[in-house]
């Protein structure tokens, strides 16, 4: 298939790399995670902490990657 045939949408998939896609399921994960403990405790600074602490220390050990 040509690149200059393709549509946005059909080239953004092409370029979409492993790597971002296992970076943007970390994160969705971490989200997800701290929506539930979030959900428990009833509070949204908790939701942000725990965003904060999964995605740094998921930066911090490898698993998210630049």
């Amino acid at each position: 298939m040509r690149k200059q045939n393709m549509s946005a949408k059909q080239m953004r998939k092409q370029s979409t790399s492993a790597k971002h896609k296992l970076n943007s399921a970390n994160v969705t994960g971490a989200v997800v995670v701290a929506g539930l403990a979030a959900a428990v405790v009833g509070s949204w600074p908790v939701f942000w902490l725990v965003v904060i602490f999964l995605v740094v220390t998921a930066v911090h050990s490898g698993d998210i990657r630049r």
